[in-house]
């Protein structure tokens, strides 16, 4: 793979020629793909699934892909529509970089006065982590300490004490390979428990690379209620990839769960419901290492709009 091949494909795409394209990504596909490569097969997928695991597989080569962080969100919430209206990104995941407008005097003084003004004041969501961390702080440090050593070591000394044997594959298919395995109904959880709403309530543990923990939380239709979910670990850097909710009907929650950011886009996860069916809603999160393994924290509060 080389850059004019990677150039030539987001020419063909920016042009609108995704025929084009395609021939050309096809043998990138086969013999050496890339984040860029997979990003851009989602731009030419046919249906939304496909699109989506392009896109997952993006971000695990690069979690910080500006394209594929930008264009799964939009696609998780408005399906293929979000792939005809979203233009693709260079290269490297770069944004477009516009030409510089020539600012008269007073403009220039009321971009200063923006600047100026005081930060917005932070909502629920960043509350509601920062009381998590304050009543997880002896477990997260404890359990960090213990988390020095590489998850290949720790998840065979877990199942000699009795711990869950990771999860390796999925109907054949290995489980690396499965986008948002906890999105996956019929996933086992080694861990299934309550989450009482409120910021008081928080709790978290250690989840190994290859098992899934899942927390019910019970909700009333027409009420909004914020979950998040944040890891303490070195084994966290992309998290929202293996995080989903859950209705009462057992359904994705989709585009009635926003994505929010809690103290970065990588370690945490943290999403605004609204509440469409009351009953027990779950937010279910899988151990993946280097993505989502180590110490977390989750919690779910009902907030007002």
């Amino acid at each position: 793979m080389t850059d004019k091949q990677l150039e030539a494909i987001f020419k063909a795409l920016d042009e609108g020629n995704p025929q084009q394209a395609k021939r050309l990504l096809v043998p990138l596909l086969k013999d050496t793909p890339g984040a860029d490569v997979y990003y851009y097969a989602a731009h030419v997928a046919s249906e939304r699934k496909q699109a989506l695991a392009f896109l997952r597989r993006a971000l695990q080569e690069d979690a910080f892909h500006t394209g594929a962080n930008r264009l799964l969100m939009r696609v998780e919430q408005q399906g293929m529509e979000a792939v005809k209206t979203t233009p693709p990104v260079p290269p490297g995941g770069r944004k477009r970089t516009p030409s510089r407008p020539v600012l008269t005097r007073e403009e220039m003084l009321q971009k200063r006065q923006r600047i100026r003004r005081p930060p917005r004041q932070r909502g629920p969501i960043v509350l509601a982590v920062a009381a998590s961390m304050l009543l997880s702080v002896t477990l997260s440090y404890t359990v960090m300490l213990l988390l020095g050593t590489d998850t290949f070591i720790i998840n065979p000394v877990a199942e000699t004490f009795g711990g869950e044997a990771p999860i390796t594959d999925y109907n054949g298919t290995p489980i690396a390979d499965v986008g948002n395995p906890a999105e996956l109904l019929d996933l086992p959880a080694a861990l299934s428990t309550d989450l009482p709403l409120g910021a008081t309530n928080a709790t978290g543990d250690v989840l190994r690379n290859g098992l899934l923990h899942e927390y019910t939380f019970r909700a009333r239709a027409g009420s909004s209620i914020a979950v998040a979910v944040q890891f303490f670990s070195p084994f966290a850097e992309n998290v929202f990839p293996n995080v989903a909710i859950i209705d009462p009907d057992e359904q994705l929650a989709g585009d009635r769960c926003r994505r929010e950011i809690i103290i970065d886009a990588q370690t945490g996860a943290a999403f605004i419901c609204t509440i469409d069916i009351s009953g027990d809603w779950r937010v279910r999160i899988f151990g993946r290492d280097g993505a989502s393994s180590g110490v977390y924290v989750v919690t779910a509060e009902g907030i007002i709009d």
